[in-house]
């Protein structure tokens, strides 16, 4: 519900929204089997541990991918995570630190925070 509430949110206001969830954190069987209908537009969730065999790595592909698209399609994204250079989502990506590093990443980045009006 808080996706859904965060996506409408947005889209009420006119953006495009894409949700980047981890699998591990939304536990979906089959892919997109469990995603709501009303969303499976809006959801992106990257390969999981299944796939590439790393569990701890879950997050990280899914950090990867939210900045990837942040960078990628020059837009805003919304995250509570840290997001800075020596992070080690920036590690063995060079262009998303290169990214950070010129203030680019930083300006595009949307703080949130949970309550009633979104």
């Amino acid at each position: 519900d808080a996706v859904r509430a965060a996506i409408w949110h947005y889209k009420e206001r006119g953006a495009l929204c894409i949700a980047v969830l981890c699998r591990r954190s939304v536990n979906f069987a089959d892919g997109f089997a469990d995603v709501p209908y009303d969303l499976k537009r809006e959801v992106f969730i990257p390969p999981g541990s299944r796939r590439h065999g790393v569990p701890t790595a879950d997050n990280i592909c899914a950090d990867i991918a939210l900045y990837r698209f942040a960078m990628e399609l020059n837009c805003q994204f919304v995250t509570n995570m840290r997001f800075l250079p020596d992070d080690e989502v920036f590690v063995s990506q060079m262009d998303l630190r290169a990214w950070v590093e010129s203030g680019a990443g930083p300006r595009q980045k949307v703080e949130f925070v949970f309550d009633g009006n979104g």
